[in-house]
This record gives C-alpha cells, sequence and structure tokens, in this order.
C-alpha cells in the first residue's frame, strides 16, 4: 500500500508555535500534553495490532489521528486514518507509522523540555 507523504518537523513546530501564540510556556505545556498523551496511546495501538484486537486498534488510531492533525503532522494523520478505517497495512507500513510517532513524540518532548526559566 502506498502510504501519503508525512510533513516536516519544522511544519510542526510551527503549528503548535500557532497554537500556543507564540508563547513559549504555553508551547511547552501544548507539547507536553501530546508527548503525555500520545506515549501511552502509542505503546497501546502496538499492543493491539499485534494482539490482532482491531477495535482498540482502530480506537486508538482514531485518537492519535486528531492529535497528529491539530499539530500539522497532517502525512501521519493521513496514515492513521487507513489504520483507523481498518485497512490492513503490510507489517512494514504498521512499523513506517510506528517509527514516525515516535519520531514526532521525540520532537515534542524536546520542545516540551525547552520551558523558559
Amino acid at each position: 500500500m502506498h502510504l501519503p507523504p508525512d510533513t516536516d518537523n519544522a511544519l510542526i513546530l510551527q503549528k503548535l508555535d500557532g497554537l500556543a501564540l507564540d508563547n513559549a510556556a504555553l508551547r511547552a505545556r501544548l507539547a507536553a500534553a501530546f508527548v503525555e498523551s500520545s506515549g501511552a496511546d502509542l505503546a497501546a495501538l502496538v499492543a493491539a495490532l499485534a494482539s490482532g484486537d482491531q477495535p482498540a486498534a482502530q480506537r486508538l488510531s482514531h485518537r492519535l489521528k486528531g492529535a497528529c492533525a491539530t499539530l500539522g503532522a497532517e502525512g501521519l494523520a493521513a496514515r492513521l486514518a487507513l489504520m483507523e478505517r481498518g485497512l490492513h497495512l503490510s507489517p512494514e507500513d504498521v512499523e513506517a507509522v510506528s517509527a514516525r510517532l515516535r519520531a514526532v513524540h521525540a520532537l515534542l518532548a524536546n520542545a516540551a523540555s525547552l520551558v523558559p526559566s
């Protein structure tokens, strides 16, 4: 299956700045909130996919899709939409989505750590 292209990290950080109204403390809190919720959701999604729990995988894909779309990760949100609709992705596609989620998670964990003193 051909997956849609992803959004680059600069655009995600730009979107985060826009959501935070250029307030560094709010930016850090928004990033931290995404990191906290997405970390748990990603772990649960991987477990649901591994166990074949399609309803849970669809529910988690939906939640992650919304969070990613809000942050401007449109390509990743589109990939998660495929999973949400229950389309059977190859193991390579699932790993690509998981890897990109981990990368966005790391990017935002770094942004969350940049709290002004």
